[in-house]
């Protein structure tokens, strides 16, 4: 089965990441790994994403197949701050 990943990475990933998943991420340890909903600010389930912690300041979303594209942009339609934030593209793996 296919899969699209978002790498998000950044001294403040897992503060922004919390304000937008469903799930608590901020007290994950890295390699855990965690199902969460992406939430529109009204609180309407946008995408089911994998979490994982790869790293102390890095995450990875991975979606189904085909949705990258519109996750990544739906994680970078809100960061309003200049602080470093870096998301990398989609990656499909198989």
């Amino acid at each position: 089965m296919r899969r699209d990943v978002i790498t998000v990475r950044g001294a403040d990933a897992a503060t922004y990441l919390h304000g937008q998943l469903s799930q608590d991420i901020t007290g994950m340890a890295v390699g855990e790994k965690r199902w969460s909903f992406i939430l529109q600010p009204m609180g309407k389930v946008e995408a089911l994403v994998r979490v994982h912690r790869t790293e102390p300041d890095g995450f990875e979303l991975d979606v189904d197949a085909g949705h990258g594209a519109a996750v990544l942009a739906r994680v970078r339609r809100f960061r309003r701050d200049r602080r470093p934030l870096h998301h990398q593209g989609v990656l499909a793996r198989p």
